[in-house]
């Protein structure tokens, strides 16, 4: 938690392979938890519910496990993208990512209103986690863009410099 934005602030720092190693070390830790928690829990999830709460409630819980289970590894995805720009000072781009996601909150729960079923919250949750890791990969992929085109400017006028 508090310490990855430490980590990515010395990548910020001028230590960009130390940051990607980092984003490497968390898309690596997401699939780890995909494959070890979620990957079982929904293989086997109607006995582990059954054993847990009986094996009535088992049956009426299968969907949304798995889409409660998507909506984590979106979540997952977000606290990558949001501990970077966290530790680059750029809240506006959360503010606007976390915006956008309760738009898309909202308008599955308007839509769904009528049916008044866990289904619309699990779906909501979904819509939400993915325009947030959507809208923040988006800037992230822009702003690796624009240092990239910095450092490649600096590195240019540098070769020029010492013609």
């Amino acid at each position: 938690g508090a310490f990855l934005p430490v980590l990515m602030r010395m990548g910020h720092a001028g230590e960009g392979a130390k940051m990607s190693r980092i984003f490497a070390y968390s898309w690596i830790s997401i699939a780890v938890i995909a494959l070890l928690v979620y990957v079982p829990l929904n293989l086997f999830e109607p006995q582990l519910v059954g054993w847990w709460v009986g094996e009535q409630m088992a049956a009426a819980t299968r969907s949304y496990i798995a889409m409660f289970s998507l909506a984590s590894l979106f979540y997952f995805a977000v606290t990558v993208f949001y501990n970077f720009f966290q530790a680059a000072g750029r809240v506006m781009v959360i503010a606007k990512s976390y915006f956008t996601g309760l738009v898309f909150y909202l308008s599955v729960v308007a839509i769904g209103a009528a049916n008044a079923r866990v289904e619309v919250i699990a779906s909501a949750h979904i819509a939400l986690w993915i325009a947030v890791s959507i809208v923040m990969a988006y800037f992230f992929i822009a702003e690796r863009r624009n240092r990239n085109a910095v450092t490649s400017d600096a590195a240019e006028s540098d070769g020029r410099r010492s013609m």
